[in-house]
């Protein structure tokens, strides 16, 4: 809450130097602004604002708060803190695109948050011994089956913690699994 919270108010502050960099707070009038990269703000505006699409998406270094998103009381909250935050995120680098792309700060604060998040995620790929002895297999189900995963998914979770000597519980993941897949499998993905 406070990683989030801290890059609202970064996102805040950054809009507000770069409506006032722009002379209008009117999305379409910051976007079509020409000159707006010359303004002493724009650098700040910037940065504080790829500082709130990292928090939102959980992107180096602010990944530390999804986990803890994801062991939420039941798989709905899980989705709601964590998925929708970094779509969040993720729309909000979009759309702000035609503003702050396109400048040196930008390729390296981006490029190096994005390879360091990538290198990370691959290092963390699988689940640690903390992991296998408290997630909720209802909620990883549930995950597995709305991100549309083979079912034979499990046996990776398996493998992941026998070397803990814990077991995934088959019957909770199972029923996550099948409320996921109720979301996955809709026409607008195929189905």
């Amino acid at each position: 809450l406070i990683v989030t919270g801290g890059g609202g108010l970064a996102l805040l502050v950054g809009l507000a130097l770069l409506g006032t960099a722009s002379g209008s707070f009117e999305l379409s009038s910051i976007l079509s602004n020409a000159d707006l990269r010359e303004h002493p703000f724009y650098a700040a505006a910037t940065v504080l604002i790829l500082i709130a699409c990292f928090t939102k998406s959980a992107q180096f270094p602010f990944q530390f708060w999804l986990p803890g998103a994801m062991s939420a009381p039941s798989p709905a909250s899980a989705y709601l803190h964590s998925a929708t935050m970094v779509k969040a995120g993720v729309f909000l680098l979009a759309r702000l695109w035609p503003v702050l792309a396109g400048t040196e700060a930008w390729f390296w604060i981006v490029g190096g948050a994005g390879l360091a998040t990538l290198l990370l995620g691959a290092c963390a790929a699988k689940m640690s011994r903390d992991e296998c002895r408290t997630v909720d297999w209802r909620t990883v189900g549930y995950e597995d089956g709305v991100a549309g995963q083979p079912g034979d998914r499990i046996g990776e979770h398996r493998r992941a913690c026998a070397e803990y000597g814990v077991t995934p519980d088959l019957n909770a993941y199972l029923a996550g699994r099948t409320a996921g897949l109720r979301e996955y499998c809709q026409p607008h993905n195929g189905y």
